[in-house]
């Protein structure tokens, strides 16, 4: 069965943002409707591209930490802390 969707176009046009289209993805998919939250889904992805969000998704380099080769002056006594 075929049911009305917006489209991204549309959408962007009357001011919805993607999260309310995700919203109503998600009330759709609890109700049983599963073809028209994965329309939803993607209609909210659309329209996030449409206007420039970014939803990640994509694998990123790992970040590693900078080579702090300082000396640590936390665990010492006071009197062997280097003064800053």
């Amino acid at each position: 069965m075929t049911y009305p969707v917006v489209t991204a176009t549309e959408a962007a046009a009357a001011g919805l943002r993607p999260s309310a289209l995700f919203s109503i993805a998600r009330f759709n998919e609890r109700s049983g409707n599963h073809d028209v939250a994965q329309r939803a889904r993607q209609v909210g992805r659309e329209l996030a591209k449409l206007v420039g969000l970014d939803l990640g998704g994509r694998r990123r380099q790992r970040l590693r930490a900078a080579n702090d080769n300082r000396t640590r002056s936390y665990g010492k006594p006071r009197s062997e802390r280097m003064a800053a």
